[in-house]
């Protein structure tokens, strides 16, 4: 059976929204892969990190009417990413939730979860973040091979996530996830057999795998023979997306996402909110936002904390959806989960010809095995690897800006 549809529900589980998301910029270096917003080095700025995220938060407070404004919506999920939020000291982590934690409102059971990597998270910490309400802990281990460990530039050994992985177990952490990189220079299928089947053998309840992408910054462009021309062939990529599918799906984690699995109910709430278009908060240098249509990102870091010190909301760019984008984002952001999207759904969003334009790709689609065409459209197993170019196909039968219905649709 396909996993994708292997079972019946047709949304995600528990409340999704809206989510809080504070980006954390520190790390002791920038990985190989790396082409995020961080800031590499001593811990200059640490010290007043969390007063800056929490005069943020109270500016957006203040700015109750705003544009930016959430009113008062209850948050359903809170997370940490970077960066290393784990670099943080265990007093500065505390502070940094309880004061967004009194700050804000949240549902009565939120999802809190922390980015970590295994050489910066140690037992006081762990205990403290418990404490705190954290439900969830990623774990960056992106390989469990010491010579991928090295070409990526990471600062951990294998054994040091396992010891991790033990250490969180045994404070009570209920859900610990996995991250995995694959699509690397030089590995085979081997290696990356190994890395999934000893992260298999931790028993995560959760495993995220990414592919590499070199953009922009990443010091591995610079560094290999060729750039991102280094990168191994197509067939040997696809022949590891399809081991990793194969793998965790026997070990009970079921793929819910394009690069996402997880046991039963241990789903990332706060993740499927954006591949549902839901509304988020996003606090902290270069993080970015979303409500109702129209998305907003800070300025970076040290420009970020120059505008909260003059009293203004950090805030660089705001980008307003048009109701095309709406729409498109509307049907592909869902499409890239195990649940899908209705037709239901689809006939409130595009009109009546708009629909059948569709369902007709959709079967055509369908007939070569790539997606499911029930009451729900669905991609099926082997075309995640494909998905961007299934969803060019889909929308591009829809048509042209200005015959969008919008209705039921958040602009």
């Amino acid at each position: 059976m396909d996993p994708l549809t292997s079972r019946s529900s047709t949304s995600p589980p528990g409340e999704l929204g809206p989510g809080l998301y504070v980006h954390v910029p520190f790390c002791t270096r920038r990985c190989g892969y790396c082409d995020f917003s961080i800031v590499v080095g001593a811990p200059r700025g640490r010290d007043a990190f969390v007063h800056d995220v929490l005069t943020e938060a109270d500016l957006h407070l203040a700015d109750a009417d705003g544009a930016n404004s959430f009113g008062s919506d209850r948050f359903a999920t809170l997370s940490l990413g970077g960066g290393t939020p784990s670099l943080l000291s265990t007093e500065e982590l505390t502070a940094l939730f309880g004061g967004l934690r009194s700050r804000f409102p949240f549902v009565d059971a939120p999802e809190i979860s922390l980015e970590c990597n295994p050489e910066s998270l140690e037992p006081e910490k762990i205990e403290a973040l418990l404490a705190s309400g954290v439900t969830r802990f990623s774990i960056g281990v992106q390989s469990l091979d010491p010579a991928e460990l090295a070409l990526l530039d990471r600062a951990h050994q294998p054994e040091q996530v396992a010891t991790l992985f033990r250490t969180l177990r045994a404070a009570g952490a209920r859900d610990v996830s996995l991250d995995l990189i694959f699509g690397l220079p030089g590995q085979s299928l081997a290696t990356w057999t190994t890395t999934v089947e000893n992260a298999i053998a931790l028993a995560p309840d959760h495993v995220s795998a990414y592919l590499l992408t070199l953009e922009g910054k990443a010091p591995l462009l610079k560094r290999l023979p060729g750039g991102a021309r280094a990168l191994p062939p197509e067939e040997l990529v696809a022949e590891q997306y399809a081991l990793l599918q194969e793998r965790l799906s026997a070990a009970g984690l079921e793929q819910y996402e394009v690069s996402n699995f997880a046991r039963a109910g241990h789903e990332s709430r706060h993740n499927a909110n954006y591949w549902m278009r839901g509304d988020y908060l996003a606090l902290g240098p270069a993080a970015h936002a979303h409500r109702s249509g129209r998305r907003w990102s800070n300025a970076i870091f040290p420009k970020w904390r120059a505008r909260l010190a003059a009293g203004e909301l950090p805030i660089e760019s705001v980008e307003a959806l048009t109701p095309q984008e709406v729409v498109e984002e509307s049907i592909f952001l869902p499409l890239r989960t195990r649940w899908g999207i209705g037709w239901d759904q689809l006939a409130g969003m595009l009109t009546a010809e708009q629909v059948e334009r569709l369902r007709g790709k959709a079967e055509e689609l369908g007939a070569a095995g790539f997606v499911d065409v029930g009451e729900r459209l669905r991609l099926r197993a082997g075309a995640y690897l494909i998905s961007n170019a299934i969803f060019s196909e889909l929308l591009g039968v829809i048509g042209e800006e200005g015959n969008w219905v919008t209705q039921g649709v958040t602009q």
